[in-house]
Formats: structure tokens, C-alpha cells, sequence
């Protein structure tokens, strides 16, 4: 695929996307550095679902005006005509991409990730105390908007660049670009310049990946807000994805590497993006589902937070020890169970697995269809449950949908197998409620990557 075939898509398509009228005069006289305060301020209030999400947004915790504002004119004369003319377009782009992109497609979950990149954002450029634009939220807020044009018009393809980027470890821009051709944030870029939006939308969309694509960015007159929006996309990647001792410890990396910030910067900067993004959720129509552990809506459960660092014994602060990055998250007892349940039809696939699985040290329970599966893990309590999507009598799906509501298992880790070409079931697993799927043919080492990504290892196998 090439820039001419995303083109050809955005100018024919019928279901494609676009502005509002008053988004398009707001971003025409945004890039205008000559437009009128005045003019600027009757635009927005002539969109009053806007310009009332915009007071929303101005008067919410994360500006801490000591005020409220009532009218745009104010918010305007107070944070100036580009950073409110620059907000307004960022909800203008939320609500033209607010139906549902595909079946499977988690969109109020990706507008959640958006919104915490904005956030983290908003407190990296304010932590730097440099005189970067305005416009630095925003470009938070839709540095990833190319995914949702990818998820919209090549979804079996998109679905086979979330396998590949999985099963390869390699991050989804390259997992793009070698299935699709193009990665999303060429894509953003594409739909900025469509839409007219001011230049430093479309040259950070376009290079907020610099670092994973191993590109410079340093002869652009926006330098330091890509690194600025590429360093929010690795703090919403901490605090969403599993992982997170490797997912901090390259965050600390980058930010010590692009901005000289320390690791208790760091420390704070996570401990803050989840209470500020309560303060404008409302205003975006998100739900904030990061709880009081890093590792997202997805996370094992209820957890209790050491005091001193296991690892180098430092006095412990947060989630986090701030002198060797080791995790202070310890899951409670049923979460730490070593047992794993199978549910698979196949006889074979199932002695397999449980070959595997036990040679690491755990006990192992079976199952040959979804409804078996899910009377053992009522009576069984198992730490990590493993679903093949295709069973008889009550399939993957349908399992995992039953015990995600099923108090005992309902934050209990659950990886699903799936084959690579069927994309679209992967994405609708995930939006069930999966934490994870492994792709069929797959290798013993992706079965013991995987349960010990969600269990701890085994008593027997622990060094002394």
C-alpha cells in the first residue's frame, strides 16, 4: 500500500471521516497566526456541543486555573487563541472517528490510551519548563490516529500486524510497514494534511516513532515536541501494557536519554498521569480504567505495594523502586496460584501444553470444551487459563466472555490460541477480555514465555 492508495481511500470513500465545518475554519485560522482573537472565539461557540466540552476541558483539574471561565473569549485571553483553537480540534477529530470502527475493535479503549498520551504529554512539557507550542496536548491526543484509518479499511491486515508485532516482539510501526507497507503514523500524518490541520500536527504524527524507526528528527523546527509526544507514547505503554518492569525501565531510558529527566521524574510523572486523566475524562467521554497498579484495565488484580525493594533493599516510594527500577507490585495469594487450566478439544494439543507447563514447575488442569472449562476453574481457582477459540459446546469466546463474569476469574489471567490468519477473531478476543493469544503453529517457547510473563515461577525453580 502507498500514500496514493490511502489518498484514493480518504477522497472516495463515503464512510470516511470528516470535519465539522467550524473544525475546518477553526484549523485554517489556528495555522494563521494573524487571526483575530475575536473571530477565533465566535467560531468555537458557533459549535455548542464543542465549545461546551471545550469549557469542560479548560476548567478541569489538569489547567488549575485559580477561576472558571464561562466563555471561549476568556479561555482564549487566559491559554491563548493556539492552544484553545488547538483543544477544539482534537475533540473535533474524537468525535468524527466516535462510531464504531470495526467488529472487535476496541475504540473507547484506544480514545483512552489517546487521552493518556495527551496527558503525559501535557505534564512531560510541563516538567521541561521549555517554550514548546501550544498545540503539544493535542498532538498527543492524535499521534495514533492513523491506527483507527488502518483498523477501518484493512482490518484482516491490521489484525495480522498485532500477531506479528507479538509474536516477533517487534514494535507494530515496523509490524506495519512490512505487512501494510505503510505504519500508522505515516497514515496520521496523510489524514492531518487531508484535513488541514496546522503543519505541527502533521510533522509529529508522522515522526512521533522516530526513535523505533530509527529516523533523525533533529533539523525539524518541531523536534522537541516529537520526542516530547514519543515519550508519552512509552508512558501510556507503562501504564497500559503488560510488562511493566521492562516497559518502565525503557521509559526511564528514553527520558534520560532525549531530556536528561531522573528516575524519580519518572516515578512521579506515572503516579500522576492516571489521577490527572481522571480530571478530563469526562470531557473526552472516556471511562479511566487504570487502577491503582500499573498494567492497565488488564492487570492480575487486587495487589499490595512493598515498602522496601526486594531486589536492592532501597526504602520503597511507589509502584516502583526509584534506584533499580524492580517492581513493588505483589499480587495477592489466588492471583500467585500455580495452577493452569488447558481448554482445548484436542487430546494431543492439550498433552503438549501440559508437557511444557509442567516442566516449568506448575500444576496443570484440563479441560476438552469452554463449558468444562469453565465449571474447573470455578472449583479450581487456576492462576493463568489457556482457551483454544475453536471447541465444541461452548467455544473460546464464549468461555472467556463467561468467566470474565465470573467474580473468581474475572481478573484472571487468560491467554487465548488462535491461528494467524484469523485476524479478526483475535480482535474480538481481545475485546472479550484476553490478556494475550499465542498463534498457532507456535513453539514451546512461547508457551513458556507466556505463562511466565503472568505467573511467577514455581517455589521449585526460584534461586536461592
Amino acid at each position: 500500500m502507498t500514500e496514493e492508495d490511502i489518498l484514493r481511500i480518504v477522497e472516495t470513500a463515503e464512510d470516511f471521516p470528516t470535519l465539522s465545518t467550524v473544525a475546518t475554519h477553526i484549523a485554517q485560522m489556528t495555522s494563521d497566526l494573524q487571526a483575530p482573537v475575536s473571530e477565533v472565539a465566535r467560531l468555537i461557540s458557533m459549535d455548542v456541543a464543542l465549545s461546551t466540552k471545550l469549557l469542560r476541558l479548560v476548567n478541569s483539574s489538569f489547567y488549575g486555573l485559580s477561576g472558571k471561565v464561562s466563555e471561549i473569549s476568556q479561555a482564549i485571553s487566559i491559554l491563548g487563541y493556539r492552544k484553545v483553537g488547538s483543544l477544539a480540534l482534537g475533540l473535533a477529530v474524537m468525535e468524527s472517528f466516535s462510531r464504531p470502527i470495526t467488529a472487535g475493535f476496541d475504540l473507547k479503549l484506544f480514545w483512552e490510551r489517546s487521552v493518556c498520551n495527551a496527558v503525559a504529554a501535557g505534564l512531560i512539557a510541563a516538567r521541561l519548563r521549555r517554550n514548546l507550542p501550544a498545540e503539544v496536548f493535542t498532538a498527543g491526543l492524535l499521534q495514533d490516529i492513523g491506527c483507527l484509518f488502518l483498523a477501518q479499511y484493512f482490518p484482516a491486515e491490521y489484525g495480522g500486524v498485532v500477531g506479528m508485532s507479538r509474536a516477533l516482539n517487534v514494535h507494530p510501526a515496523v509490524a506495519e510497514r512490512e505487512v501494510i507497507g505503510l505504519d500508522h503514523a505515516g497514515v496520521g500524518a496523510l489524514l492531518a494534511r487531508h484535513w488541514r490541520l496546522p503543519p505541527i500536527f502533521e510533522e509529529t504524527i508522522r515522526e512521533h516513532h522516530f526513535v523505533e524507526l530509527d529516523t533523525d528528527v533533529s533539523a525539524s523546527p518541531f523536534a522537541d515536541t516529537i520526542r516530547v509526544i514519543n515519550l508519552s507514547s512509552l508512558v501510556t505503554d507503562a501504564c497500559y501494557e503488560e510488562g511493566e518492569k521492562e516497559k518502565v525501565s525503557l521509559l526511564r531510558e528514553r527520558a534520560h536519554g532525549l531530556f536528561g529527566i531522573g528516575r524519580k521524574s519518572v516515578e512521579t510523572l506515572l503516579e500522576r498521569v492516571p489521577k490527572e486523566m481522571e480530571g478530563v475524562a469526562s470531557t473526552f467521554d472516556v471511562t479511566v480504567r487504570l487502577k491503582s497498579s500499573y498494567g492497565g484495565p488488564e492487570g492480575p488484580g487486587p495487589a499490595r505495594i512493598l515498602s522496601k525493594c526486594p531486589r536492592c533493599g532501597a526504602k520503597g516510594t511507589g509502584k516502583f523502586c526509584v534506584e533499580c527500577g524492580a517492581s513493588l507490585v505483589r499480587w495477592s495469594s489466588r492471583e500467585l496460584s500455580r495452577r493452569v487450566l488447558i481448554a482445548d478439544d484436542s487430546v494431543a494439543t492439550r498433552r503438549a501444553l501440559a508437557f511444557v507447563i509442567k516442566k516449568l514447575g506448575y500444576e496443570v488442569v484440563e479441560a476438552a470444551n469452554g463449558a468444562e472449562a469453565l465449571d474447573l476453574a470455578r472449583t479450581h481457582h487456576p492462576g493463568l487459563i489457556i482457551l483454544d477459540i475453536m471447541m465444541p459446546v461452548l467455544n473460546g469466546i464464549g468461555a472467556l466472555k463467561a468467566l470474565r463474569k465470573e467474580p473468581a476469574t474475572a481478573s484472571t489471567p487468560i491467554v487465548v490460541l488462535t491461528s494467524l490468519t484469523d485476524s479478526a477473531t483475535v480482535v474480538e478476543a481481545i475485546e472479550a477480555g484476553a490478556n494475550d493469544y499465542i498463534i498457532k503453529p507456535y513453539t514451546a517457547n512461547t508457551i513458556v514465555d507466556r505463562v511466565q510473563k503472568y505467573l511467577e515461577t514455581p517455589l521449585v525453580f526460584r534461586a536461592s
